[in-house]
């Protein structure tokens, strides 16, 4: 069906294929293929895991916004190394600067350029550039500045030996965005093991980005001392142990913690232990154990959470009454209306509120 639609006569139909729902990577290579440049365009934009070698030859597109659109993707600053120094000196921000030069096409000259302004940030951007010559790598590796010896850390030429030698450091809280050439080596078997195996976690948190990790490497990373690792695995790769998808989501500060919920390893057996749990997080999971008694989620419909008592709201375990009780309330209407147990005189009497007949 996706390979037909590829070859759709409608442009506008080749242009959407894979905006809204993932489609196979040989049919978004027909669309990088596609005659119209709309259409490459928008499957750049689209497939932004696209390996190198899908996004290099559109660097040389016929047409400029197929260009820029490889070009982001691949995380390249097309032009002439004087309209690079231009595109740098007219940025308006240092991360502005900084990310001009790190998907710079770097000569030797350009290199020593920009290397000659002083700046910090434009050194950083240098530190990340993988066409960086060595010398300056190795001139980097002891800057001053904290941030550029982080980013010099993280090349993926260093052997462990030279990256143990750079004064860096990664704390819990410390995000560190995977540039360009991460993304583009999520498939790379041997760098990906470099990386999972390095001592450095912000090497490992780039291995925890790839979808296609062994199970001994998934396994190595289910252990990771470092939480961003661990959870970036949880975020990533399919075959996330469930147990590990469970730990995270309790200990996760962040808003995404439930994106994991549906992955089918995610465990249900025992979630009815978290009743009693301080987080509303957890317990919310209790609707999750199909062990978890009636009594158990009516009570919980009663929690000081209206999320929790939204979640139990939709559980088909709830006892009518108390369902009734939450439509009537203004922060579970919604999920009462979803209830599988709501009684079908109760739907009569919502449609006919919104005049629905």
């Amino acid at each position: 069906m996706c390979a037909a639609l590829a070859r759709d006569e409608d442009r506008q139909v080749r242009a959407w294929l894979g905006m809204f729902v993932p489609v196979p990577e040989e049919v978004r290579a027909l669309l990088l293929a596609d005659p119209e440049a709309k259409v490459r365009e928008s499957a750049l934009y689209h497939w932004r895991r696209a390996p190198i070698e899908a996004v290099r030859p559109l660097l040389d597109d016929p047409d400029p916004t197929v260009r820029r659109a490889a070009a982001q993707v691949a995380g390249v600053v097309l032009g002439s190394p004087a309209e690079i120094l231009e595109q740098v000196a007219a940025a308006d921000s240092g991360w502005g600067r900084r990310e001009i030069v790190v998907g710079a096409l770097l000569t030797d000259d350009l290199a020593d350029r920009l290397y000659a302004t002083g700046d910090k940030d434009i050194r950083a951007g240098l530190a990340a550039n993988r066409g960086l010559p060595d010398r300056l790598v190795t001139a980097l590796a002891s800057d001053a500045s904290p941030a550029v010896r982080l980013a010099v850390s993280l090349r993926p030429e260093l052997t462990e030996e030279r990256r143990a030698a750079i004064d860096w450091h990664v704390g819990p809280e410390d995000r560190i965005l995977p540039p360009a050439w991460v993304m583009q080596s999520l498939t790379d078997p041997v760098l990906m093991r470099a990386c999972a195996e390095s001592a450095h976690p912000g090497m490992r948190r780039f291995a925890a980005y790839s979808p296609h990790l062994p199970g001994d490497l998934v396994a190595r990373l289910a252990a990771d001392e470092d939480f961003v690792v661990r959870m970036l695995l949880c975020e990533n790769h399919p075959a996330a142990p469930g147990d590990l998808l469970l730990e995270t989501l309790l200990a996760s500060p962040f808003i995404t913690r439930f994106d994991q919920l549906p992955q089918p390893q995610f465990p249900r057996a025992g979630l009815a232990r978290f009743a009693e749990s301080e987080d509303p997080g957890a317990r919310l999971l209790v609707a999750r154990d199909p062990e978890a008694p009636a009594e158990l989620i009516e009570r919980l419909s009663h929690d000081p959470s209206a999320g929790v008592r939204c979640v139990m709201a939709r559980d088909a375990r709830l006892p009518v009454g108390r369902l009734l009780e939450l439509l009537d309330e203004p922060e579970t209407v919604g999920a009462a209306a979803e209830g599988p147990a709501l009684p079908l005189t109760a739907m009569e009497a919502i449609l006919a509120a919104a005049g629905i007949p």
